[in-house]
């Protein structure tokens, strides 16, 4: 993407809003204390001080009080990216909560089945592991259409990932659209995903973590645009990963409070 380009998407993205720090549903994306992750900070994960309506919607206090993600870094191509992305987590009794508000022209996904290969069209991502004595992690995967990917890997470099999306998460994702996805030539502004993931579908975790556990994180976005040759990979990692996004060394600490 030339400069000329880039420049012409951004000034879009300014007069449609589609940039930080507009509001969204119910949730200003200037909420919350933003944390630059790049600097070696832990994230803060509070719980919620009330229930969380799965709607896409994030206008309950928890999602306003929470500590947000808006350093994504553009893992590949090389380049400019023009779009935002912001996230944030919080947790209660039954589950653990992310969300993500990205900023989008073009919002496609590439499939209506449940763990299929979803990265073909737009994704946002949350990649966990616990438990130093272990190799395993997990790998949560939302489309803007709602559609759903998870996976456990016993180890990075496990084989073909169809082998371990038997296993089930039990998690849940709903999306808000700004604008009418799959629907090439219009102009979309974005979307909101909000996902649940009970703390039953993590191994040996039936209640959540105590007050004062670290566990690590990384949260990743795929965006394939009108009109791009390959797909804009953004990550919140503030380097380059080794092993692609399954590069848990470099994944973030976060500390479970009340």
């Amino acid at each position: 993407m030339n400069a000329m380009r880039i420049g012409c998407v951004l000034m879009i993205g300014v007069l449609l809003g589609i940039g930080a720090g507009c509001r969204h549903g119910g949730l200003d994306a200037q909420a919350g204390e933003s944390v630059d992750l790049s600097a070696g900070r832990v994230y803060i994960c509070r719980s919620a001080d009330g229930p969380i309506v799965l709607d896409g919607e994030l206008d309950e206090p928890a999602w306003q009080r929470a500590q947000r993600i808006d350093r994504f870094r553009l893992f590949r191509p090389e380049g400019l990216y023009p779009y935002t992305t912001v996230a944030r987590l919080t947790w209660d009794d039954t589950h653990l909560y992310v969300a993500f508000d990205c900023a989008d022209n073009d919002v496609r996904s590439a499939s209506t089945m449940h763990d299929d290969y979803l990265a073909a069209g737009d994704v946002v991502e949350l990649y966990v592991k616990y438990g130093e004595d272990s190799p395993q992690y997990y790998e949560l995967v939302s489309a803007p259409n709602g559609t759903t990917f998870d996976a456990r890997w016993p180890h990075r470099g496990a084989g073909d990932f169809k082998q371990w999306t038997p296993w089930e998460s039990g998690m849940r994702s709903v999306v808000k659209v700004r604008g009418t996805a799959d629907t090439p030539g219009d102009m979309d502004t974005g979307y909101t995903v909000e996902i649940a993931i009970p703390w039953s579908g993590f191994d040996g975790v039936d209640a959540p973590p105590a007050v004062g556990t670290a566990w690590t994180f990384g949260l990743f976005r795929y965006d394939h645009g009108a009109g791009f040759n390959e797909p804009y990979l953004t990550m919140s990692l503030s380097e380059s990963p080794a092993h692609g996004f399954h590069y848990y060394e470099g994944y973030h600490p976060v500390v479970f409070e009340r």
